[in-house]
């Protein structure tokens, strides 16, 4: 997996930064996960401070753009980023009708 940066774009405001880049990979298009790893590297950052927000990949080809933010601090990025919901337990009962 090759990952490019292709542009960067400070947002002083939210204390983060937008970066747009490409990315060429083998076989499958890579998780947000693998794509968050390789932009810590290639920024010098940790990965608790980057949101991939986008992987966008054409139909059968090994190549896409990727839109991902960088924030300042983890807590930073905490307080602006939308919490994630929980999961449903199986097997737990259902909230009651009102």
């Amino acid at each position: 997996m090759e990952l490019t940066i292709t542009g960067q774009k400070e947002n002083a405001l939210l204390q983060r930064k937008d970066v747009t880049a490409t990315l060429s990979f083998d076989k499958a298009t890579p998780s947000n996960a693998e794509v968050a790893k390789a932009l810590a590297a290639k920024l010098s950052t940790s990965e608790d401070t980057i949101v991939v927000k986008r992987i966008e990949g054409g139909f059968g080809t090994t190549s896409a753009k990727v839109h991902a933010l960088v924030y300042a601090s983890a807590e930073q990025k905490l307080r602006i980023e939308p919490k994630k919901k929980a999961k449903k337990v199986e097997g737990a009962p259902a909230p009651a009708a009102k």
